[in-house]
């Protein structure tokens, strides 16, 4: 009779411990839910000093101590939370979330979400974050597979959106506009669908497309510096430079994105739109930053033969020749200036250097024909006029009809 007395004061005692542990507990939840994060650690220090496998209580303690910038303290509490429970999903996730925002080491994060995937094998959220994280460390194929893994579980743009970026750094971009167009399906404000998409059809060669997805994700609210230069990039590689300018100036102005191909960029747009003054300051400017690029003197150079500074140019272009003398761009915008010069000779020998290494240059044979044709070498000149025909450049088709046969 005695003993069954004292296993049911044991039994009771053991209860009411238990409840005061879960009043604690709740106690210490709603403070964090409050931002009282100083009492919630107290709370839960409290449970863990009477209970040392409360684990969970590690876990929140960790949480609060991270809010207030205790790293150490933190990832000590997530890593005890482990110790007392190792198939403990949520502290896995929240230490991987702490290795991923705050220590930036995402090879502990996705090991981390590795262990709760063996653990949860249908864990949407880890899916995600470790999609997110292969993306980072550029392991495409390995974001693209969790990704998936992720949509399957729910499907969600979040997931597909970043299937998309996966599918793109593969070069897959019929997938990533496929992906991108299920994204604006679903959230038709998706800004960062629209850019993805833009990347992908200036790929494909869509420009007229591209563009206006690069200005519907602006729209949209996107008007980063990633997405102003890309766009500036698209309208700079295909010669719109009144709308490159814009974007260079802006990024450049507004956003202080202050490197040496903005600079150089944008004085290529000055000196397309007539304003070479402006654009020798630009090309000074990049030169500041970086004297090391051959292709800043050679646009230099070409700025500085519109305004008729022959000799400067000959000066930029000796330079442009000194860090690149492999190319043929170089000598092809030499040869041009020599031909204003009406140094035909010198025009010729550097239009012979660039057709040694562009051996289909239609141009280069039209204007070395038209060199030879300066210095009356007629045979020479209908050559070249006919190799250029034979390239289908149509003004030498003309020349040659007229003057060749």
């Amino acid at each position: 009779m005695k003993k069954w007395i004292i296993i049911v004061i044991c039994s009771c005692s053991l209860l009411s411990y238990s409840q005061e542990l879960a009043r604690k507990y709740e106690s210490g939840l709603q403070k964090m839910q409050k931002q009282d994060y100083t009492g919630a650690i107290t709370d839960f220090t409290s449970i863990i000093n009477q209970s040392a496998y409360y684990f969970d209580a590690y876990l929140q303690r960790g949480i609060c101590y991270e809010h207030i910038n205790k790293n150490d303290l933190a990832i000590a509490d997530y890593n005890e939370a482990i110790k007392q429970n190792p198939k403990y999903v949520e502290a896995y996730y929240q230490r991987a979330l702490f290795y991923a925002s705050i220590q930036k080491d995402t090879q502990r994060a996705i090991s981390d979400l590795s262990s709760v995937l063996k653990i949860k094998n249908r864990n949407y959220a880890a899916y995600e974050m470790r999609g997110q994280l292969y993306l980072c460390r550029h392991k495409y194929m390995q974001a693209k597979e969790d990704f998936s893994a992720a949509i399957a579980l729910k499907n969600n743009w979040i997931p597909l959106i970043g299937r998309a970026k996966a599918n793109y750094y593969m070069d897959d971009l019929p997938a990533t506009i496929s992906d991108c167009e299920a994204v604006i399906k679903e959230k038709a404000d998706c800004a960062e669908a629209f850019f993805v998409r833009a990347m992908a059809k200036e790929k494909m060669a869509m420009f007229i497309e591209a563009g206006k997805d690069y200005n519907k994700a602006v729209a949209l609210g996107l008007k980063t510096p990633e997405v102003i230069q890309a766009r500036a990039n698209m309208y700079y590689s295909t010669m719109q430079y009144k709308l490159a300018w814009n974007d260079y100036n802006d990024l450049l102005m507004n956003y202080k994105i202050k490197t040496a191909e903005n600079y150089c960029r944008r004085g290529v747009c000055y000196t397309a739109l007539n304003d070479s003054l402006k654009a020798k300051r630009d090309f000074s400017q990049a030169l500041l930053l970086d004297k090391n690029n051959y292709l800043i003197f050679l646009y230099k150079a070409e700025n500085s033969t519109k305004l008729k500074h022959y000799h400067v140019a000959l000066d930029d272009y000796r330079r442009a020749l000194e860090l690149n003398s492999k190319g043929w761009d170089v000598y092809y915008s030499r040869a041009k200036l020599y031909m204003e010069m009406e140094r035909y000779q010198e025009a010729i020998a550097d239009f012979d250097i660039v057709l040694k290494r562009n051996e289909k240059n239609a141009e280069a044979y039209y204007l070395r024909g038209s060199c030879k044709d300066f210095i009356r070498d007629y045979e020479g000149a209908c050559a070249d006029l006919q190799a250029a025909a034979a390239l289908y450049h149509q003004t030498a088709i003309e020349r040659v009809k007229k003057y060749c046969n």
